[in-house]
């Protein structure tokens, strides 16, 4: 997870850097493309722009398959790990409950680290959904399927004593 958040990091900041870069270009940083010598500048500024366009293009579309890569199973198979750690599952499912009704959207993390909060902070819809598209484009399963889970496995330590695997 800690290398995942630096590639994404890297790649978010190479975005950004392209695009500001893209709105103070013209301030004095002008290509030369006539007179003499001037082709040759000329073409290493025009590669550099060409650059830096095909990173603010493909830089979002690789921070995000690249948190996708890390799936939405992982925050299941954690859950299930906690409540074998902690033999509560019912707990986990309340403190979720709580987290999933204090969650409101916020600016204070950034789109580069949102996949590492236990619930997704920055409030989007396919989040909360369920289908093939919403596990194919969100980072974080719904929190109503994690809690249903919980409660599930609480169930059934409590009619058997023991903790399923996962469910």
């Amino acid at each position: 997870m800690t290398l995942l958040a630096a590639l994404i990091g890297v790649i978010v900041l190479m975005s950004d850097a392209a695009w500001r870069s893209m709105r103070v270009g013209g301030r004095g940083g002008r290509i030369k493309t006539g007179g003499r010598g001037g082709g040759k500048k000329g073409s290493l500024g025009a590669i550099i722009l060409v650059a830096w366009l095909i990173t603010l293009l493909v830089a979002p579309l690789l921070s995000r398959l690249m948190a996708l890569g890390v799936s939405r199973k992982r925050e299941l198979l954690a859950d299930a790990t906690a409540a074998q750690f902690t033999r509560n599952p019912g707990a986990l499912a309340a403190a979720l409950r709580k987290i999933e009704d204090s969650n409101a959207p916020t600016t204070a993390i950034g789109r580069g680290s949102a996949h590492l909060c236990i619930a997704d902070p920055l409030g989007r819809r396919l989040t909360h959904k369920e289908g093939f598209l919403a596990d194919l484009l969100a980072t974080h399963p719904p929190m109503g399927l994690r809690v249903a889970r919980l409660k599930a496995m609480a169930f059934q330590y409590e009619r058997t004593g023991v903790l399923p695997e996962s469910v």
